[in-house]
C-alpha cells in the first residue's frame, strides 16, 4: 500500500514472510515413548519474534501444547502414539514448515527375560504382562498383533502399554526356541529364543491285545505334545525298526512291529531330523508273546 497525500494505491498478494524452516537435527529427541507426556524442543528459523498462534503436529496428531520460546525455538508437548518415521510440522500464523520422516515413537520392546511355553495343540492364551516383559505397546489398541516364530497368534488382544495377550497357534518344535514378535501400528519388536512348544513325550507302548505275537503286529505308542500333524516320526522296538510308523494324533503313534522273540524291550520314537531331532525312549515297554507249548507236543 502506498499513500501520497490523500491518494492511496495498493496491489494485492505482493509480499510474503518466509515460512518456518526445519532441518534435520532441528529436533532434540527423535524417538520418544508411546505414552507421550514429555516435551520436545524444536529449533527452526523464521518462527517470528512473537507468538503468532503457533501449532505443531506429529504426523496427523497435534501436540498437546505448543510454547513459543524465541524466533528460533519452540517446545511441543508430545501426544500419545505408536507409529514410526512421522512428519513433523510447525505452523506460525498462516505459514507452515514441515520435515518428513523426522520423528518416531518407540517400537514395542519385548524384554529378554520373557519366556513362553505352550502345548503343541496351541489354543492357549499367554500374556506379556508388565514392564519386565513388554513396554511401548501403545496407550490404545493400534492393531496389535503377536507372532509365535513365523506363525501369527490365532488372536491378539491389546490390554495396555505393557500388556498384550495372545492365543498361541498350534505347532511342533524340537529344536531351539522360536523368536517372539509383537507388532504395534507399523513397528515391530522381536526377541529371539523366547517362544517354545512343550517337548514331545512317549508314555508307554500299548499293543491292542497285550503283547504282540512273534510274527509282529500293530503297536500303539501313548504320547503327548506331538502336535496336529505328522512331523517326521520313526519308531523301533528294541533294535528293530517298525515296518511302518504312522502319526495318529497329538497323543498316539501306530507302529507295525517286526517279527521277534524277546521280552521287556525298549520302545523308541525318533522325532524330527538331525541336528535338532530328539529320541524318546520307554524302557521295558514291549514284549513278544512267549511260545505256547501245549501238552502232547
Amino acid at each position: 500500500v502506498v499513500t501520497s497525500g490523500s491518494m492511496v494505491g495498493s496491489v494485492t498478494e505482493v509480499l510474503t514472510y518466509d515460512a518456518v524452516k526445519l532441518t534435520f537435527g532441528a529436533v532434540t529427541d527423535l524417538v520418544f515413548p508411546t505414552d507421550g507426556d514429555s516435551v520436545v524442543q524444536v529449533f527452526a528459523s523464521d518462527i517470528g519474534s512473537n507468538d503468532y498462534t503457533l501449532s505443531t503436529r506429529l504426523g496427523y496428531t497435534a501436540c498437546e501444547v505448543t510454547v513459543w520460546e524465541s524466533a528460533t525455538s519452540i517446545e511441543c508437548s508430545r501426544a500419545k502414539g505408536a507409529l514410526g518415521t512421522l512428519r513433523f510440522a510447525v505452523t506460525a500464523g498462516e505459514r507452515a514448515g514441515t520435515l518428513t520422516e523426522a520423528l518416531s515413537y518407540n517400537a514395542p520392546l519385548i524384554q529378554a527375560n520373557a519366556k513362553i511355553l505352550v502345548p503343541a495343540l496351541g489354543n492357549t492364551v499367554f500374556e506379556l504382562d508388565g514392564a519386565s516383559s513388554l513396554v511401548h505397546a501403545g496407550v490404545a489398541d493400534y492393531t496389535a498383533a503377536a507372532r509365535f516364530g513365523a506363525t501369527g497368534c490365532e488372536s491378539t488382544e491389546w490390554k495396555s502399554d505393557t500388556q498384550v495377550a495372545c492365543t498361541a497357534p498350534s505347532g511342533f518344535r524340537v529344536g531351539p526356541p522360536l523368536p517372539l514378535a509383537v507388532t504395534v501400528g507399523q513397528q515391530v519388536g522381536t526377541v529371539d529364543g523366547a517362544a517354545s512348544y512343550a517337548p514331545p513325550n512317549v508314555i508307554s507302548a500299548n499293543p491292542p491285545l497285550g503283547n504282540a505275537p512273534p510274527i509282529g503286529g500293530e503297536v500303539f505308542f501313548l504320547t503327548e505334545n506331538l502336535g496336529r500333524f505328522d512331523a517326521t516320526f520313526s519308531a523301533r522296538i528294541g533294535h528293530t525298526s517298525c515296518g511302518l510308523t504312522e502319526w495318529r494324533s497329538d497323543t498316539s503313534i501306530q507302529c507295525n512291529a517286526a517279527m521277534g522273540m524277546r521280552f521287556a524291550l525298549p520302545a523308541v520314537v525318533s522325532v524330527g531330523v538331525a541336528p535338532d531331532g530328539v529320541m524318546l525312549t520307554v524302557t521295558e515297554a514291549f514284549s513278544y508273546d512267549a511260545l505256547d507249548l501245549t501238552a502232547g507236543v
